[in-house]
């Protein structure tokens, strides 16, 4: 007797074909906290690596900003669209506030991405300029720096680099999906409107209330399949049970869809996730309220290995 598959409805099987359509390949980044590198540059905070014929970038009014992240392309366990060799360094404005402007025509404003391509030498470690504001203008942010508090006033510290954190890969590309049924290099659908629910149904339909349902309908579906995709994160690349309660925390990652807070959108629809950093406490690693920082590319750019339009987002929960 052969066996029943189980019924499909019309729903889940457009979300089985969605999230088929709109898999990417990610490299998943794990980091520690360690004195030493063993020998490897790519790294979150500390002092980066740059040549003496490179500037420490700054925004359009001439202030510094801060160092974020390393990334030597010769140690990535894959590449894709990314560089094979040069080393690509992450700065962005790590001030008190950290609302990056979503200006699509300065991205300079936010951040910065610097690409040496020359492997004949990795450069030296470089202090900040002295005019390099303290990190969040001051004011602590994360658990293991804890504020501390004179007369019911904040305590500034004056702290301008980021805990260093060595960087390592995991090792075969992740197929990640997107967040939601509205993100997607392939959408499910527009957003509202009768096209939208004449485009899941094949009918017309004004009735806004059924068209309602059948978003919650789909979003919880999907939300469920999102739930498999963390376990899924939990158990092959954090070595986790996946049934169980215990956190493997936010990664951080390069290509494929990053995680966000809000649901964010990149800022175009070909703009690629060059890099997307997770609050770390340990590290006062701090985006938002425990959020991520995402750099933004457009294939383009990335193509002809031009890194001087990069966008940033940072968003908190």
């Amino acid at each position: 007797m052969s066996k029943l598959l189980p019924f499909k409805s019309r729903e889940e099987k457009m979300l089985d074909a969605f999230v088929e359509q709109n898999r990417e390949p990610a490299i998943i980044i794990l980091a520690r906290i360690a004195d030493a590198q063993g020998g490897r540059r790519s790294k979150f905070g500390g002092l980066p690596l740059l040549s003496a014929r490179t500037d420490w970038p700054r925004d359009p009014n001439g202030k510094p900003l801060h160092f974020l992240a390393q990334i030597d392309c010769e140690e990535l366990p894959w590449h894709g669209r990314l560089p094979e060799t040069g080393m690509l360094s992450f700065f962005g404005r790590d001030d008190e506030e950290q609302i990056w402007e979503d200006d699509v025509d300065d991205p300079t404003k936010n951040c910065a991405v610097l690409y040496d391509h020359d492997t004949s030498t990795k450069g030296e470690a470089r202090q900040p300029p002295s005019d390099l504001p303290p990190i969040g203008d001051g004011f602590r942010r994360a658990a293991n720096c804890a504020p501390s508090w004179d007369g019911g006033q904040c305590t500034p510290h004056d702290c301008k680099v980021h805990v260093e954190r060595a960087i390592q890969f995991h090792s075969k590309p992740f197929m990640t999906i997107p967040e939601t049924i509205y993100h997607g290099k392939a959408p499910l659908a527009e957003f509202g409107g009768d096209g939208w629910f004449q485009a899941l149904r094949g009918e017309k339909s004004s009735d806004a209330a059924k068209q309602i349902a059948l978003e919650g309908r789909l979003g919880e579906a999907f939300d469920k399949r999102r739930r498999e995709f963390t376990k899924a994160v939990a158990r092959d690349v954090f070595q986790k049970d996946a049934n169980s309660n215990e956190a493997f925390g936010d990664y951080s990652q390069m290509l494929g869809y990053p995680n966000t807070s809000q649901g964010a959108l990149p800022p175009t629809e070909n703009s690629i996730c060059l890099l997307n950093i997770a609050s770390d406490n340990s590290a006062d690693f701090y985006f938002g309220d425990a959020g991520f920082c995402t750099f933004w590319i457009a294939e383009t750019d990335l193509a002809r290995r031009d890194f001087s339009q990069v966008h940033g987002q940072i968003e908190g929960a």
